[in-house]
Parts: C-alpha cells; structure tokens; sequence
C-alpha cells in the first residue's frame, strides 16, 4: 500500500483499511448516495487513513447496531478530523443515559400534538411561496423553496425574528459546507453571539416557544448550564438551517429523476394513499469512532 497520511492504528486489520477522503468522494458530485454506496465492501466497517484517521460504517444495519452499542460506540465525537467542534452539542454528543435526558428536554417539542401549530404555519407558507412561482411554470427548488419553507418554520418555533433567516442560513452554509476550519469557527463564533443575545433577551422575557423550553429546561435536577444551553440551541439551529432543507433537495432529486414515484404521489394524494409507500432505498452510510473495536468484528 502507498504512503498513508496518517498511519494506521495496531489494532486495524489491513484488509479493513480504505484510503479514501469522505470529503472529496469519488462520483459525489454526481449522486453523492451512489458514491457513499461505492465504498461497501465485504466489511460493513472500513478505516480511513485521511482526515486524522477514522473508522466507516458502510451499511445502515452497522449504524444502527452501533448507534445502539454504548459498549463500542460512543457519540463524544462527533467531527472529522475529531476535535474540531467548538461546543458540545446537545444531545447527539452525549451516551445512554445521559443522551437520553439531554433528548427529554426537546423531544417534547417535536411530538405531533406539538408540530400540529407548526404544520398550519408551514402549509400556509407552501401555499405562498408556491403561488409566487407558480406563474413562471418554474423554480430552482432549493433557492426558491427548501432553503426558505424549513427556516422559517424552525424560527416560528424557536420564536426568533423571521428578518434573520437569510443571515442565519448563510451562516449555516459555511458551517456545513466551507473547507477551511479557521472560516467555519469564526462563524460558528458569530453564531454563538447571535444565540447568547437572544438566550438573554428570552430569560427576561420567557413564553412558550421552543428557546424558552430550553432555557427552563433541567436535567438530572438543574438547570442546564450556560454551555449546555448553547449546545443545544446551536444542534437545533443547524438542524432547522441545514438539515431539513438538505434531505428536501435529495427527495425531489429522487422524484426528478424517478417519474413513477412521482406520478404515483399525484395519482395518490396523502390522504388517499392505499399504502405507504418506500421512496428512497439504498445504503446509508455514516462516519463513526469505535472506542475499542476489535479487528476480529
């Protein structure tokens, strides 16, 4: 094997390692999917020399095994290369028990007696922004849509001012998508800042939204901490940024590129769908760390 970049740990099998760049996989730009999907092999997990070294769960039935095996697995990290993450974020950095409490403190924000408020606002805004192109015949999807109907919802939810969106989305872009680590700490510097004055603005002024859940919050008999509080608000704001406006894209690129799923979505509306129906299938695949995996697994 060719000189690696980083060398490779005394307990990984040779056959296990894999030297590939998560960050510049062959074929992503053209479906990033079908490149993760490329790197199964025989082993569900693989080792990576690049970016510091790291373990490859190659199949969705090896990310759930490990995502529940606190023995093995652990969420600490979270980063490739590790170490890079400013601020815990909470709860996904966290193990068993303790994950399990730090989830208590949104899950209940996230039930559907909960989201039912939320979904009337999202309809009537998809009902807006659909109105607003409809006349075109057209619109680029993400621009126009994706990157607009989730962050608005998420800010309604968190109560933030709903003018922020555009800034806090191109804060989000470089925190998921720039290179360069120094650029993606100084953003994650002026998110934090936008966070600690609105967390200080909502202590004086507590309501019912999701901020103030957080911020009235307790875990294992306190309150959280002033850390724990950013660490959550900060996971909740990437995850309404970023997440659901990536996922929006992949599912309408999959119906683009599949007319019978989507013919099948307009000949049956949701609410007269004989059954449910699997749009997506294929492997998914996950960077994990394995605290003392044994090359004999």
């Amino acid at each position: 094997m060719a000189s690696l970049p980083y060398p490779v740990p005394a307990h990984v099998a040779p056959d296990r390692v894999v030297d590939v760049d998560i960050y510049d996989l062959p074929g992503a730009v053209q479906d990033v999917h079908e490149a993760w999907k490329a790197l199964a092999s025989e082993h569900e997990l693989i080792w990576s020399p690049r970016n510091g070294g790291h373990w490859i769960a190659t199949s969705a039935a090896t990310v759930a095994r490990l995502y529940r095996d606190t023995e093995f697995f652990s969420n600490r990290e979270i980063s490739v290369p590790a170490g890079t993450m400013l601020l815990p974020q909470l709860p996904i950095m966290k193990d068993g028990g303790a994950h399990r409490a730090y989830r208590a403190v949104i899950e209940p924000a996230f039930k559907p007696s909960a989201l039912e408020r939320y979904r009337r606002r999202a309809q009537a805004l998809t009902v807006e922004l659909i109105e607003g192109f409809r006349s075109a015949g057209r619109c680029e999807f993400i621009g126009d849509y994706a990157s607009v109907l989730p962050v608005a919802v998420f800010l309604t939810m968190m109560d933030l001012p709903l003018a922020d969106r555009d800034v806090l989305h191109g804060y989000a872009q470089v925190m998921i998508h720039d290179a360069d680590l120094a650029q993606r700490h100084a953003v994650f510097g002026k998110i934090i800042d936008y966070l600690e004055a609105k967390i200080a603005e909502r202590q004086a002024n507590l309501g019912d939204d999701l901020l103030s859940r957080v911020i009235q919050a307790e875990v294992f008999g306190r309150r959280l901490t002033h850390e724990e509080l950013l660490g959550t608000a900060s996971l909740l704001m990437f995850g309404g940024l970023d997440t659901v406006t990536s996922m929006m894209g992949f599912v309408m690129l999959f119906l683009a590129r599949n007319p019978d799923h989507r013919q099948w979505m307009i000949d049956y509306p949701a609410s007269a769908r004989p059954q449910s129906r699997r749009l997506c299938a294929g492997t998914v695949s996950a960077t994990i760390y394995v605290r003392q995996l044994p090359t004999s697994r």
